[in-house]
């Protein structure tokens, strides 16, 4: 048996359960230094985020004899925390800690939404059918009336309308995003 039929059937003994490593698998799960994943700290973060009242998080902690295993499969240091040395292997094996944010939507994405309302979208319709009747009386029936001001006037007003929700909900976004950026530096000194 050659080394990479060796590499395809070796089993990694993980939070009590084998699992199967070998080139499809990721270096995240092989790497000898770590024997915890990201999908497992992922795992326990998200039991300590959907915290209730059984507080399945703490149970997990008391089943797995406690902080100090999380401890030693991070190989953390409970009084020292962890070392610089060890840094560049837990970017490699971790991932980078970063909050992926959202970017600010554009600002026709904000126009579209608000076009999107039906009542909107009836009006707009409305407005059409008023102009084209009273355009086709005007041209073909040689009726001299002036009936597709009412039509422009509501497509003035449906303008007025989209704008001014549009400019309002971008610069309200605007403002979310730089609280979110000052929260970030606030959260960064400390």
């Amino acid at each position: 048996m050659d080394e990479k039929d060796e590499e395809t059937l070796s089993i990694i003994i993980h939070d009590n359960k084998p699992t199967q490593s070998g080139p499809e698998s990721n270096k995240s799960q092989s790497n000898p230094l770590f024997s915890i994943t990201p999908k497992d700290l992922s795992n326990l973060m998200n039991l300590y985020k959907d915290r209730s009242d059984n507080y399945n998080d703490i149970k997990y902690f008391q089943e797995k004899g406690g902080i100090l295993p999380l401890l030693t499969s991070l190989k953390t240091d409970a009084k020292d925390g962890i070392s610089t040395l060890s840094l560049e292997n837990r970017l490699e094996h971790f991932g980078s800690n970063k909050i992926f944010v959202k970017p600010l939507p554009n600002f026709m994405d904000f126009v579209f939404e608000a076009l999107s309302d039906k009542m909107i979208i009836i009006l707009i319709i409305s407005s059409l059918v008023e102009i084209s009747i009273s355009l086709f009386n005007k041209f073909f029936k040689g009726e001299n009336n002036i009936d597709y001001l009412d039509g422009i006037s509501i497509i003035i007003a449906i303008v007025v309308v989209v704008m001014v929700g549009s400019i309002t909900n971008y610069k309200k976004e605007m403002k979310f995003h730089s609280l979110n950026d000052f929260e970030k530096k606030v959260l960064n000194i400390m």
